[in-house]
C-alpha cells in the first residue's frame, strides 16, 4: 500500500519533502501531532482500543524487533532511540527470548 502510495505521488510529482506522512498539500512540514493524535484516535476507534497514542506503535515495533535481533544496540540505532539501554528493562520479556538466546548457543555449539 505504502509503495503505491509512495509511486503515485511520485507519478503526480509531489515533493513529500523526504516525509514519509505528510498532509494532504505540498508542504516542506512534516504532519502535526494534533494529526497524529487524531489519526491514532480514529484508528483506536476503528480497533477498539481507546485512547490509541502513537507512542503504542513505537513501543510495540521496539518490542518486536528488539525480540527478533537480540540487540539492544542494533533496535537503538534502528529506531533512533539513543536512550533505549535503561528502558530496555521495561520492554523486554526475558521468557520470549528464550529460543533466540538457544538459536544462538546451538550455532555456537554452547
Amino acid at each position: 500500500m505504502l509503495q503505491k502510495e509512495k509511486q503515485n505521488r511520485k507519478d503526480n510529482e509531489f515533493n513529500d519533502y523526504g516525509y514519509v506522512f505528510r498532509g494532504q498539500h505540498e508542504n516542506p512540514e512534516p504532519i502535526s501531532k494534533n494529526m497524529i493524535s487524531r489519526w491514532c484516535g480514529t484508528i483506536g476507534e476503528i480497533i477498539s482500543v481507546k485512547n490509541l497514542r502513537h507512542f503504542d506503535f513505537r513501543h510495540t515495533a521496539i518490542k518486536r524487533l528488539m525480540k527478533a535481533s537480540g540487540s539492544v544496540g542494533m533496535t537503538s540505532i534502528i529506531m533512533d532511540c539513543p536512550n533505549l539501554k535503561s528502558q530496555a528493562r521495561f520492554l523486554i520479556d526475558e521468557e520470549m527470548n528464550n529460543d533466540l538466546l538457544q538459536k544462538y548457543k546451538d550455532i555456537c555449539e554452547i
